[in-house]
């Protein structure tokens, strides 16, 4: 392993963050991978999500001992923790990192001020490249270089119930933030007059968690060019000119949904779990939620209630295009040896092969292949065509080293405006100086 270049400010401001699934290192050399190499066999240590773990996958175990066998090799797994980013700086800190390792696409230019990440140039050219969305095509490069292979995909969605619109009177999903505002005050009900609503007009979470921001972002973005967390370089531009704008009226809107009863008072609270039950269970009309809750959403509730479930883009800014956000997962290379480069590679380019992500799609988690969607499982399914093009126009997090900083700003804002903060454009400010701050920081330290 390469001397690591690590920096403080990187390891602070990912501590301070709060990741659903993450990366951890490999274990301490033990008997068992002793065992491994006695036997001639090559030893590649991989790092992975539990979602992504071979015994959640089904299929996915016996792939992976295909590969052993065609490579003779052995796969050493771990899986990752809620921390996994703080875990993954420390481990690169203490030169103790496992061969590949998962990255959320977000963190990948921070993981790179590391200097631990090795360059895919040679291998993932482009002509592969081309082989998975624009968005993951372009999201795997860092300055200039490919750096990973963002193999997974997903997007968020407004999930309705056609049965209850149809009984208010609606034959089609609100398709901006005016007719949103409509329809949801009609769709929040309290059935029995006891002062208590039973029915919500949108589900919607507002808790700190990094699916917050994947779900709220689309608002704040979707004002149109020059809505913006960062210059995608070294500037926080969130605390000014149209960016703020967008920020602000992205605000004060979730608090208007909130003040119209159209959302639950106490959605600071609520995660992004909470959304998807309230919404089988039918103490929501509408909710905002991310692709991989509809095969979780068909299996809780029944195919009697995933019939009656529609999906749609998300209300826009009025007078702008839907967005929505691209979140996914990468594949990185972290060893320095050669020859357990080649072998590195060999198992990414399996892991990307359309067997590999045609299980991950069949669990709903989505592929950035694009062969995968060729399938006739996909390809006949109008759902997941629904998912697959509305890839086309999502977007991903900003790609800047500092963009933890900037995340968890976010999210400060968003609690701000859901505890009804009068002030919004104070916490606005005050957040983007922090997170410019932190950028500077990092920057100054010359990594």
């Amino acid at each position: 392993m390469k001397k690591k270049r690590m920096i403080a400010v990187m390891l602070t401001a990912a501590m301070a963050a709060t990741m659903f699934t993450g990366c951890k290192t490999k274990a301490p050399e033990s008997e068992s991978t002793e065992s491994k190499a006695d036997s001639g066999k090559k030893v590649l240590t991989f790092n992975t999500n539990s979602w992504a773990a071979p015994q959640n996958v089904p299929g996915l175990q016996e792939l992976f001992d295909q590969w052993e066998e065609e490579n003779n090799a052995e796969l050493e797994i771990t899986i990752g923790t809620d921390d996994y980013l703080p875990k993954l700086l420390q481990d690169i800190n203490a030169d103790n990192v496992a061969d590949i390792c998962m990255v959320d696409g977000s963190n990948l230019a921070e993981v790179d001020k590391t200097g631990a990440m090795v360059s895919l140039d040679q291998w993932f050219t482009e002509e592969k490249r081309a082989e998975h969305y624009p968005y993951a095509a372009e999201g795997s490069m860092v300055d200039g270089e490919a750096k990973a292979v963002w193999f997974h995909g997903g997007l968020w969605n407004l999930y309705y119930r056609e049965d209850i619109l149809k009984e208010a009177g609606y034959d089609a999903p609100p398709k901006d933030w005016d007719e949103l505002l409509e329809m949801g005050k009609k769709l929040t009900v309290d059935e029995d007059g006891d002062g208590v609503i039973d029915q919500y007009g949108l589900g919607i979470p507002a808790f700190p968690d990094a699916v917050t921001s994947c779900t709220l972002l689309p608002w704040f973005w979707g004002h149109g060019e020059g809505a913006e967390l960062t210059d995608g370089k070294e500037k926080v531009i969130f605390g000014e000119g149209k960016s703020f704008d967008a920020m602000l009226d992205t605000m004060q809107f979730i608090q208007k949904l909130i003040d119209e009863k159209i959302v639950a008072e106490d959605i600071a609270s609520v995660k992004f779990t909470d959304v998807e039950a309230n919404f089988v269970g039918g103490q929501t009309a509408m909710a905002i939620l991310g692709n991989w809750h509809y095969p979780l959403m068909k299996d809780s509730g029944g195919e009697e209630f995933i019939s009656k479930v529609g999906i749609a883009d998300i209300p826009a800014v009025p007078g702008q295009e839907p967005c929505t956000t691209a979140g996914g997962w990468t594949l990185a290379m972290f060893t320095d040896d050669p020859e357990q480069q080649e072998l590195a590679w060999s198992f990414i380019d399996f892991y990307r092969s359309v067997e590999v992500q045609t299980l991950f799609t069949r669990i709903g988690q989505m592929s950035s292949l694009l062969e995968v969607y060729e399938q006739d499982e996909f390809k006949n399914d109008p759902v997941w065509q629904a998912y697959s093009q509305g890839l086309y126009a999502a977007k991903p997090r900003d790609a800047v080293a500092f963009y933890s900083a900037a995340d968890e700003s976010f999210k400060e804002i968003v609690q701000s405006a859901a505890t009804g903060e009068t002030d919004l454009e104070g916490v606005i400010k005050e957040e983007a100086e922090k997170a410019q701050a932190a950028a500077k920081a990092l920057f100054s330290t010359g990594a």
